[in-house]
């Protein structure tokens, strides 16, 4: 009995490290991880308002402990990308640390070089490629 209990500790550390390692990867793709304070003064609103966009889909939070926290790559110039409300609605209830995990991730097809979603987005694509985008996400998410 006492092996087993040893032997399921043991797999609860390495999970929670694999845990960690994957939340630190996830954070340096998207130039750190944001609390909901800093966010609000990226944005110029009131933190309340950053917890209604983000219950709107209109910005990505993650679960970070007993805290929400948001990808720093989602804001430019003072507010969120273009149209990642649209990316974020077709993800519909996936877990938000792999729609994090799939916004990151670079894509090939879409430019000469692979880039991920979130920086397709930042460079404000075209109808068509937007369309594209969020029909993938939508894939992704059935």
């Amino acid at each position: 009995m006492v092996l087993h209990m040893q032997d399921d500790l043991a797999a609860l550390k390495a999970a929670s490290k694999k845990t960690a390692d994957f939340r630190r990867d996830m954070s340096i793709r998207v130039g750190g991880m944001l609390e909901r304070i800093e966010v609000a003064k990226t944005l110029g609103i009131s933190p309340v308002e950053v917890s209604a966009l983000h219950n709107r889909r209109q910005i990505l939070g993650v679960p970070y402990g007993a805290e929400t926290r948001y990808p720093a790559a989602q804001f430019v110039n003072g507010r969120p990308l273009h149209r990642l409300n649209d990316i974020l609605h077709a993800f519909d209830d996936m877990n938000p640390w792999e729609q994090l995990m799939l916004l990151a991730t670079p894509l090939e097809g879409f430019s000469e070089h692979p880039e991920t979603i979130l920086q397709m987005l930042a460079k404000e694509q075209d109808s068509d490629c937007l369309q594209q985008l969020a029909g993938l996400a939508l894939s992704w998410a059935t």
